[in-house]
């Protein structure tokens, strides 16, 4: 006779050695669940941590560099008009 698993489920005691490893894996599976949640916490933590560091690195090259010009020429200041004229 030729007994087949079906939806999971074996008939008691004949496909012992899968259930035992069904089991085992199950158990396995639980206990992964378990720590999930600690491991997904320290993984975000570490995440922010980075954002944050390339935010912050962005940040700093993005802002605008405002080069004052004291006593230079006005051809001085047109060839850069993003510099700032101190009065």
């Amino acid at each position: 006779m030729d007994f087949k698993r079906i939806d999971g489920v074996a008939p008691a005691g004949r496909v012992k050695g899968i259930g035992s490893e069904q089991s085992r894996r199950n158990r396995d599976q639980h206990h992964q669940d378990e720590e999930q949640p600690e491991e997904q916490a320290e993984h975000q933590e570490l995440h922010d941590l980075v954002s944050l560091a390339s935010l912050n690195a962005v940040e700093e090259l993005v802002q605008t560099r405002i080069v004052r010009v004291e006593q230079k020429s006005e051809e001085e200041a047109e060839k850069h008009p993003h510099f700032d004229r101190m009065v």
